[in-house]
């Protein structure tokens, strides 16, 4: 699985992946049904090629860049 960068709010397996802030709540409601659910306020959400396709596409995410190792 790919790591991404969050650039809006996305849901995914019942938590909100947020771009990186450290005001974020503890919890949020879901999009889906309105229970409140975690808020991972680390701005990466790990998915797969397939789960992170219509997300790329509609712009909710971007590929996490490699760091180049230091020598």
């Amino acid at each position: 699985m790919a790591k991404f960068k969050v650039l809006t709010p996305v849901e995914h397996n019942e938590t909100h992946y947020w771009p990186e802030t450290d005001q974020a709540p503890k919890e949020s409601p879901s999009f889906g049904n309105g229970q409140a659910i975690p808020v991972d306020a680390s701005g990466v959400i790990e998915l797969s090629d397939e789960q992170a396709k219509p997300l790329l596409v509609g712009g909710a995410i971007a590929p996490v860049k490699a760091k180049a190792e230091k020598k």
